[in-house]
């Protein structure tokens, strides 16, 4: 006679199994959330109880791991361990987590603050801002757009040096590439993942739109400049990278060594013509031009005083206006001659900017 399969027991098993993938995908807080919803006395047999609690343990073990809470990774292994004093893997994990955890004590001094994932995703619900209730806010950053003044001017809302505060997420110990700033989770440069997850106050990055995804209730907006002094601009920038900067950056070096009319014709499209490639991967104005309706708010690099009061309206946060400091120190400056062959290879950009320029006088005389 044939046994029925029990279909209890196989929901179980498919819940540890999708706990294992997000644990996987570095998403160890939803993990949890599956795993806690598991009930602690399944209706299945005895034999089945014991494979589904080890499951769970081990899985909430390396859930906590993925959050650096090993004090609760240990419980959970000692927990299992005592269940199967055999259970190989978990002896050789608690060796690990036991070490980490000496490791994590013995920082002198302790980091100020301690941010875990768990905190960033509990402190990033408890956001309300500006009328709309937005949980956080998103910079769409166009490379030479004066991104680093705005990002400095939200970093400032802690009441800290924002290159401090920059700074510390940059070399946060724990990996996790955010600080903590008054009340305030920064989080410069995140994964595509991550920016989907949301766990921050304010983030940004060069990463185009068309590949992000947000959570809801993100307020999201870019700066936009003039292609012809945003396209020198760039130029300049590549002729400070130094000879021993990122691999990344020596290749893009590379396009302008030759002179500047050899950058025109060398230049990646995708950093010539930014401001269009951040919203279209195609090149194309009609579709970039839908795709920057979809962002919260736009502005002018030209206007910044009056976009950076629009940000303050829509959010309800008290930003300054950033003192504009060119970055470069190049004295580079086009001739007339290349700056008409720049202009001709920035017509899709010239196209795109004359209609943000109408929507922009448009749509932002009303409330979002």
């Amino acid at each position: 006679m044939n046994q029925v399969p029990n279909l209890k027991f196989q929901e179980m098993l498919e819940a540890l199994h999708r706990a294992e993938v997000l644990i996987d995908e570095e998403c160890p807080s939803q993990a949890l959330e599956i795993l806690n919803g598991l009930s602690n006395e399944p209706d299945v047999t005895s034999a089945e109880i014991w494979q589904i609690r080890q499951g769970l343990l081990l899985l909430k073990a390396l859930s906590y791991q993925k959050l650096f809470d090993y004090e609760q990774s240990l419980a959970h292994l000692n927990s299992l361990l005592e269940l199967n004093p055999q259970f190989e893997l978990a002896i050789q994990l608690r060796t690990v987590f036991e070490e980490a955890m000496r490791r994590e004590n013995d920082l002198e001094p302790p980091l100020p603050p301690f941010l875990t994932y768990a905190f960033c995703a509990q402190k990033s619900e408890t956001y309300a801002i500006g009328k709309n209730g937005y949980r956080r806010i998103y910079h769409v950053h166009i490379r030479k757009t004066a991104g680093r003044a705005i990002n400095s001017a939200f970093y400032a809302l802690g009441g800290e040096d924002p290159v401090s505060v920059a700074d510390r997420a940059a070399n946060q110990k724990k990996g996790i590439g955010r600080a903590l700033s008054g009340e305030y989770i920064y989080h410069p440069h995140p994964t595509v993942t991550e920016i989907k997850k949301g766990d921050y106050f304010y983030a940004h990055s060069h990463r185009p739109l068309h590949t992000l995804t947000f959570p809801t209730k993100t307020f999201t907006f870019s700066s936009f400049r003039d292609p012809l002094s945003r396209a020198i601009s760039y130029f300049r920038m590549l002729h400070d990278i130094p000879d021993d900067a990122r691999e990344d950056l020596l290749e893009e070096k590379e396009a302008m060594r030759h002179g500047f009319k050899e950058f025109v014709a060398r230049v990646d499209p995708t950093h010539l013509l930014a401001q269009l490639y951040m919203f279209s991967p195609n090149f194309d104005v009609e579709e970039a031009f839908e795709n920057v309706q979809k962002l919260s708010l736009f502005m002018f690099q030209d206007r910044m005083s009056e976009g950076i009061g629009l940000l303050r309206e829509h959010l309800e946060i008290p930003l300054n206006i950033p003192e504009l400091v060119g970055a470069s120190k190049s004295p580079f400056h086009p001739s007339q001659e290349e700056k008409q062959l720049l202009c001709s290879a920035l017509e899709p950009e010239y196209q795109l900017m004359k209609r943000l320029e109408s929507l922009y006088g448009e749509r932002f005389s009303r409330s979002i």
